[in-house]
């Protein structure tokens, strides 16, 4: 249901919503902007995980080939909007599904070709993705200002920090509350603060991998390992622009970042792997399980 209404709503966003900084990404609900592919991708996760299992439980059905239909029209949709960040997240957990399924290495190949071509497309098609990466290769071709300002943060930051008064950063980049909220806690809170971040994201997809692969299911495992790999991966992309690591990309960093599409659509996320690792006894009846 939530992958049904989130798709009619991205198409929604192609056909009446005003651009913004040149994307059409948000529905003007009023008080707040709605950005309904931050939903759509838990919603596509969990549908292509039923989809892949309801495959492996009969050999019959088209699990797989529904799968990839419903990623062709995400990554449609994501890509007219354009938002290729979203695009690549939900590309990175669609192979990590197809991987703890088991399907043959040559849907996987076709999948990273697709996604290598879409990529090509992009930065030809799409002058912000082009100007980024552009900026990103060398940094005397584009205005690299944020991205300066927020690893010159890091740096400033040392070991332990600095104090919450002294911080410049959040104070010089117009959306450092969002953008940048891993250098703003660099610099107040310093380099020792920042891996605790770290180790708390790969201590969320580590354990969300280990419960998965304790039960037997095909759903729970597949659904489980995309949820969790969407995360990690947001978090690695967001905090790999920080460091300047990867070219600027306008994405939240999970829980921390301020925002209310993300961070509603990031709850109902890690609910669904709360739910998934905790009611086994639904799936055993439709002897969704490995062989």
């Amino acid at each position: 249901i939530a992958f049904a209404v989130s798709l009619t709503a991205m198409v929604l966003v192609l056909l009446i919503a005003e651009p913004i900084n040149g994307a059409q990404r948000w529905l003007d609900l009023g008080p707040m902007l709605l950005q309904p592919s931050e939903f759509g991708k838990t919603g596509f996760i969990v549908t292509a995980a039923w989809m892949l299992a309801e495959g492996a439980r009969d050999r019959q059905f088209p699990g797989a080939l529904i799968a990839m239909g419903l990623y062709l029209v995400v990554s449609a949709l994501l890509l007219l909007q354009p938002d290729v960040g979203q695009w690549l997240l939900v590309t990175a957990a669609w192979v990590v599904m197809f991987f703890i399924a088991g399907i043959s290495w040559f849907w996987l190949a076709a999948v990273g070709g697709f996604a290598a071509c879409a990529l090509v497309a992009a930065y030809y098609f799409f002058p912000h993705v082009s100007r980024r990466i552009d900026g990103f290769l060398d940094p005397n071709a584009a205005d690299n200002y944020q991205v300066e300002k927020a690893t010159e943060a890091i740096a400033n930051g040392g070991g332990f920090g600095m104090s919450a008064s002294e911080g410049a950063v959040k104070h010089q980049l117009p959306a450092a509350h969002a953008d940048f909220i891993f250098a703003v806690a660099g610099e107040e809170f310093g380099f020792f603060f920042c891996l605790v971040i770290i180790a708390l994201f790969a201590t969320f997809v580590g354990r969300s991998f280990f419960r998965a692969f304790s039960v037997s299911s095909i759903f729970i495992q597949c659904a489980i390992c995309g949820l969790s790999a969407m995360v990690g991966f947001q978090a690695i992309i967001y905090i790999g622009v920080n460091l300047r690591m990867f070219p600027a990309k306008g994405m939240t960093l999970p829980f921390i970042s301020y925002g209310g599409s993300s961070l509603m659509a990031m709850a109902l996320a890690v609910g669904c792997v709360l739910a998934l690792t905790r009611r086994q006894h639904a799936v055993t009846r439709r002897c969704e399980i490995m062989p």
